[in-house]
């Protein structure tokens, strides 16, 4: 059984070799028997190497001259049922898994792991006790074999495994003998774990290019350090290991080996072959593994082949095909086995999915919506990774598409349809769409709008999908009436909110019968309230939304943003000393943060010049001091204009904070800097200090990565405004290829913090570059944009696509 430790992928010139000896047809020195060994180890090779033309010429040969090796046609089938079961093909396994059958128990327990691959764990069960039983009645014949003992080992710990898993006991332990053997399965299985865990030791090690030394202001580089790695890798140890003893990863719930295969994926994880992809879908028992975290993270997606990304979607598709079948068929065990693959079929395929092209794309989302038709699938452990295809696979599609899909994304049950809970999934297309011309679609927009009844739980969730299409104006004069009844009744009295489950701001889209109406409740509703219901984000969140619902904003009158200013700026957190899990210390944390945006969106700017006093600015200094509440900085640049001192003051807070360290203090501070321009653009406030504006572009000129993507962005809004210089317009044009080029994919590590906003760099800085592209014309701006366009992640090359089709239109 240690054979295992043998297997090794052939180089090619070695297979070539071995291919002119490999045929019994053509007699050489060595027998027919050993010719066959030779072809049944290509045959391994070729499955190995997921090579499925010269696998069917080993098999082919293979079965031809069966007779001459033992076990021949077993070893045939077995290599094409491991073949089939990593390509994710299940009914091809399923055919195949039962000619696996020889004179060798050990063929039981291959079998059995391969049913075990399809749920079918009774008959798997069946066949480990019967291998068990037939090895131990050997052994008692044969006690010295080391033959009979090895098998009859890994029989017996795969029958106590199999038992575990039935009673959840006191495990069995496993006899001395085998240990004296040396044929003690643990042994085998902790050698792989040494070795998996020796390189994930390794990896985490390398995770840091560079080593300080003792010595002050001394390193050490391993950036360009070259790994020589002369043992066998422990990818194929465990592969050769589960291949000989026929042990599968997991069996139902109890893992044998899939710790291990997660181990080893994780510390793989420069690997991107795609046998290293379907151990890491093997190795995951729920959506959530480390093994899908790690190896199916953004950034490793996108540096994926994309041949490989596209072969294993549609084998995923495939294969989640077959078990949404298998899902209303078979026992309750098989049917529970089913549930669990298409949990993690459907969340790597949701993942994958940013890499296809549009069609690709509608046909998972397609997928998506009739998986969430079929009532045998709503299952709550399905819940999220459907929400995870239908949204992932939404974004992957160009806005200018959706409309084909709008029908599609109405017709996806309601929690009330379907009376599931609050995790169920709720589809929603934002983008414009276009009303189709079709009755279904009429009637399922009614449908919609008598599901609409405030303070059910399923109110939410309407009203989301409604919401686009009146923004967009797709819904009717007609639809708005009935849908403005379900929300306020037939005579409103306009006392109290409805209860949409929505921040209340949503009621300023939303139809209604008297806006004057509605707007004077929400003004009494938002800005009135009592403190209790004030200071809660819930509330605050809606008063920030009412702000910035263009084109329908609300904001305070005088008075009101007065005693909102004085209400809020005296705001503390009490103490908590039962806060062991930190739960009010979050919920303290969104609500300081909550009270600095409305602060700077919806109070401060109705201040009048009366109001705008020294007194104030330093309660707001308060605030951000003594609290971090950095939005408040938003709010600095209205009192710049009292005091030259009071304006040094915000010039050096804003200045220190697009330099910090916290991605939020510098995007807090960018939009700072642009909102004191726009405000001494109208008069309300002197212009910002030159050099602040200077700094910023220097900021991004040095490619500093913190908070990169707002400076960027805010560049854009001066550079739109042309409030930048020729000179400052020039270094954006020169320095953005270079942003964009060291913000590619490959060269950043899946779990650094620059893993996180890599994509909204790339994409914020082609959307500079085409409105630098405006003011100054530069080739290399260009050629970046056609670089863009072909982005592994679709944030980037939808804006670039769209982008070029400006540039054609302009041309």
């Amino acid at each position: 059984m240690a054979t295992y430790r043998y297997l090794q992928p052939l180089a090619k010139w070695l297979k070539t070799e071995l291919a002119r000896i490999a045929d019994p047809a053509k007699p050489c020195a060595i027998s027919k028997r050993q010719q066959l060994e030779v072809a049944l180890g290509l045959l391994k090779a070729a499955r190995q190497d997921d090579d499925l033309s010269e696998l069917i010429k080993w098999c082919t040969l293979l079965e031809q001259y069966a007779l001459y090796l033992p076990d021949c046609l077993a070893e045939v089938a077995y290599q094409q049922a491991l073949f089939w079961r990593d390509q994710f093909d299940y009914p091809r396994l399923e055919s195949v898994v039962g000619k696996i059958a020889g004179e060798d128990p050990i063929w039981k327990l291959k079998k059995a792991s391969l049913l075990a691959e399809l749920g079918r764990f009774d008959e798997g069960e069946r066949l480990i006790s019967d291998a068990f039983k037939d090895l131990r009645a050997r052994s008692r014949h044969n006690p010295n074999s080391i033959y009979i003992q090895s098998r009859l080992a890994w029989a017996h710990w795969m029958f106590r495994m199999v038992e575990f898993s039935r009673n959840y006991g006191k495990l069995e332990q496993l006899p001395n003998t085998y240990k004296t053997l040396k044929t003690d399965p643990w042994d085998h299985i902790t050698h792989i774990k040494d070795k998996v865990s020796k390189q994930q030791d390794e990896y985490f090690k390398n995770q840091e290019s560079v080593e300080p030394l003792f010595e002050q202001g001394h390193y050490r580089d391993h950036s360009n350090d070259v790994r020589i790695i002369g043992e066998r890798s422990p990818f194929f140890l465990l592969d050769g290991l589960a291949e000989c003893g026929g042990l599968p990863l997991r069996w139902q719930n109890i893992n044998l080996l899939a710790d291990v295969a997660n181990q080893l994926v994780i510390s793989e994880v420069a690997d991107n072959s795609m046998r290293h992809y379907v151990l890491a879908i093997r190795a995951a028992h729920t959506d959530g593994s480390p093994s899908i975290k790690e190896c199916f993270s953004r950034i490793r997606i996108a540096c994926a082949p994309l041949n490989v990304v596209e072969v294993l979607s549609d084998r995923l598709i495939c294969s989640i095909e077959y078990w949404c079948k298998q899902a209303s068929v078979g026992t309750q065990e098989q049917k529970q086995h089913a549930i669990n693959a298409i949990r993690v079929f459907i969340e790597v395929l949701a993942r994958l999915v940013i890499r296809l092209d549009p069609e690709k794309a509608k046909r998972v989302f397609l997928l998506a919506m009739q998986i969430g038709q079929d009532s045998a699938l709503r299952h709550q452990w399905l819940y999220e990774v459907i929400g995870h295809i239908a949204n992932y696979s939404l974004e992957s599609i160009p806005s200018d598409q959706l409309s084909e899909l709008l029908p599609d994304v109405l017709c996806f049950p309601l929690v009330s349809e379907i009376g599931a809970d609050n995790n169920w999934p709720n589809p929603v297309i934002e983008a414009p769409c276009i009303r189709p011309d079709n009755p279904h679609f009429d009637k399922r927009i009614l449908e919609l709008i008598e599901s609409v009844e405030p303070g059910s739980p399923s109110c939410t969730s309407v009203l989301l999908r409604l919401l686009p299409l009146i923004r967009n104006g797709i819904l009717i004069q007609d639809e708005l009436d009935k849908l403005t009844i379900r929300i306020w009744g037939e005579k409103p009295d306009y006392q109290t909110l409805p209860k949409t489950g929505l921040f209340s701001h949503v009621l300023l889209t939303l139809p209604a019968l008297d806006r004057d109406a509605t707007n004077a409740l929400l003004y009494k509703s938002l800005f009135e309230a009592e403190d209790a219901q004030f200071f809660t984000s819930e509330h605050l969140s809606g008063l920030i939304g009412a702000a910035t619902n263009k084109p329908n904003s609300l904001l305070p009158n005088r008075e009101q943003a007065v005693i909102c200013f004085d209400r809020l700026v005296s705001w503390r957190p009490l103490a908590a000393d039962d806060d062991l899990l930190g739960m009010k210390r979050r919920k303290d944390d969104a609500l300081i943060e909550n009270i600095g945006v409305a602060l700077a969106y919806s109070i401060v700017p109705i201040l009048n010049t009366d109001d705008i006093t020294e007194r104030r600015f330093e309660q707001l200094l308060a605030l951000l001091s003594k609290l971090n509440s950095f939005p408040v900085v938003i709010a600095l640049p209205y009192f710049a204009g009292l005091y030259a001192d009071i304006a040094a003051t915000v010039e050096k807070i804003i200045g220190k904070g697009i330099q910090a360290r916290s991605s939020n203090e510098v995007r807090c501070s960018a939009s700072a800097l642009l909102q004191w321009k726009e405000l001494s653009i109208t008069g309300k406030a002197p212009n910002p200090p030159g050099h602040l504006i200077s700094k910023m572009i220097y900021l991004i000129e040095a490619g500093r990565i913190v908070g990169l993507h707002t400076l960027l962005w805010c560049a854009g809004e001066m550079v739109k405004k042309s409030w930048l210089s020729q000179a400052d317009v020039a270094v954006l044009a020169d320095c953005l290829p270079d942003i964009f080029k060291s913000t590619d994919y490959c060269g950043i590590r899946p779990n650094s913090s620059e893993a996180v906003t890599a994509s909204l760099i790339r994409q914020t800085a082609v959307q500079l570059a085409w409105d630098v592209m405006q003011v100054v014309s530069n080739e290399k701006l260009r050629a970046m944009l056609e670089v863009a366009k072909n982005d592994a992640l679709p944030e980037v090359r939808f804006t670039a696509q769209e982008i070029a089709t400006k540039i054609a239109k302009s041309s």
